[in-house]
């Protein structure tokens, strides 16, 4: 019987690679930010010449202060902030028929150049998107 393998059986070294490779493929989040502050479903459209402008929304369990989107020429590290523009955001509070709550955000960047790549993250200082 050798070279026959019992179905069913995972070699311990396997499970634990999966176990190691499945915690490391959890989002990241930084350890002082809230949960239901972190922007998620993230959607872009647009809202006028989608040549020149980006519309963004997204959603937050609980209610952010000032809420806004930043953009920037995309050029070296994504993540660096310093020329970014601020752009704050409407709000609206959402509560559904089960009495759940939650924060619809947008934006429209506007006046952007076409055939120009450009980065941006929403959210507040509670939290950002990545």
């Amino acid at each position: 019987m050798f070279g026959q393998r019992a179905r069913g059986y995972l070699p311990p070294f396997v499970f634990l690679a999966c176990l190691c490779l499945s915690a490391a493929a959890a989002p990241a989040q930084d350890q002082g930010e809230d949960p239901a502050r972190v922007p998620t479903r993230i959607v872009l459209t647009w809202s006028g010449d989608p040549s020149t402008t980006q519309a963004v929304t997204w959603r937050t369990e609980e209610e952010v202060p000032d809420p806004r989107a930043q953009i920037a020429l995309l050029a070296g590290d994504p993540k660096s902030v310093e020329s970014a523009t601020p752009v704050m955001a409407t709000s609206q509070q959402i509560i559904t028929e089960g009495s759940a709550t939650a924060w619809y955000h947008s934006v429209t960047f506007q006046g952007l150049k076409p055939k120009t790549d450009y980065c941006y993250r929403v959210g507040s200082d509670s939290a950002w998107s990545e």
